[in-house]
């Protein structure tokens, strides 16, 4: 079989990808002008779905810039941030 076919129980194969789908995938955020902070978004068995990640953070009144990146690792793909008020926590 070619290498990027892998051998199922069972005898059936199944597809490869160059990268495993469950792998947790790590991101620093940084809001504003603050101090990044690692989020690991940990997989659902799937290359592009993650669990959702609640990062309390400290947003200033008027505009914020919200910042994801990772220069040394893959990074989810993020496609919405949702944000709310915690109540509580001071």
């Amino acid at each position: 079989m070619p290498s990027r076919w892998k051998k199922a129980p069972g005898g059936s194969a199944a597809a490869r990808g160059l990268r495993t789908p469950t792998a947790s995938d790590s991101s620093h955020i940084t809001v504003g002008d603050a101090e990044p902070v690692k989020v690991t978004f940990k997989n659902t068995w799937s290359p592009d779905d993650y669990w959702t990640v609640s990062v309390p953070v400290e947003l200033k009144e008027r505009a914020n810039r919200v910042t994801f990146g990772n220069a040394t690792a893959w990074e989810p793909r993020i496609d919405r941030i949702q944000l709310g008020r915690v109540v509580g926590l001071l």
